[in-house]
């Protein structure tokens, strides 16, 4: 189960492009990190934001730390 809306759901919007040269990448993130990304929101910067807030933070910092997102900074 979980508790961030529209997280984990068994189908795929129709408004979503699957497109290669859309997307490049898919990250998946949990409850516990989207929540712990939303509190660090609140506590730092003062945004009252939800869950799906959460999730595209978690997912946005973890794909910066990774070789992709490195790439990009230098």
């Amino acid at each position: 189960m979980y508790v961030v809306e529209g997280i984990g759901y068994d189908f795929i919007p129709d408004v979503l492009s699957r497109d290669p040269h859309d997307v490049e990448q898919w990250i998946k993130t949990a409850d516990e990190e989207s929540f712990e990304a939303v509190r660090k929101l609140m506590r730092l910067e003062g945004l009252l934001v939800g869950g799906s807030s959460g999730s595209a933070l978690s997912g946005a910092l973890r794909w910066l730390k990774s070789d992709a997102g490195k790439r990009i900074a230098e």
